[in-house]
């Protein structure tokens, strides 16, 4: 539970900037962990600010309407693979 909790904590830190920075690449690869088990972020290339459209981020873990150019309108869905 403290990995998932971390995460979403930096997620939230993220989305308190002005204006909110929107991280466009979450999967386990890209959460770290200390020797305490505390998870870092880590890979901000995809990073941007929300609205601002980014077509790029991991096959499999994007959602398909980003990475097909579809109507785009900057809300996405979630999108698991396991």
């Amino acid at each position: 539970m403290k990995i998932i909790t971390g995460a979403a904590r930096a997620i939230r830190e993220l989305h308190c900037h002005s204006p909110p920075l929107v991280y466009r690449d979450l999967k386990l690869d890209n959460l770290l962990l200390d020797k305490d088990f505390t998870p870092i972020l880590a890979d901000f290339g995809a990073v941007t600010p929300e609205g601002e459209a980014l077509r790029l981020g991991t096959s499999g873990y994007t959602d398909p309407i980003v990475m097909n150019n579809a109507n785009y309108e900057g809300k996405g869905r979630f999108i698991s693979r396991i």
